[in-house]
């Protein structure tokens, strides 16, 4: 799980700056914080009455930068929208596992 949070961090990572480069924001500095709740019965195989993965991912993204409100919050919902680990975790992408 914990490599599942570092994915995310880094492809946040990457894309916050690669547009920010687009959008013509100079990034100081860029400090991403994320924080998730697991409920580890159902993996530990103590009960199935929750979801074995994260019930909530929080990511708290702080831009040292002199950007105004206005550009960081469209800059934001840009990285939000381009990230293709949080696209992957907030839609049901089809996963199939058999045996080879």
């Amino acid at each position: 799980m914990e490599y599942l949070l570092a994915a995310f961090s880094g492809c946040l990572n990457v894309v916050c700056h690669v547009v920010a480069k687009e959008m013509g924001i100079e990034l100081n500095a860029l400090e991403i914080d994320i924080q998730a709740n697991l409920n580890p019965n159902n993996f530990m195989g103590k009960s199935d009455k929750e979801r074995s993965g994260f019930k909530e991912i929080t990511v708290f993204i702080k831009p040292e930068t002199s950007a105004d409100e206005i550009l960081l919050s469209k800059w934001l919902k840009t990285v939000e929208n381009r990230c293709p680990v949080s696209d992957n975790i907030m839609n049901i992408t089809p996963v199939k596992i058999e045996l080879a």
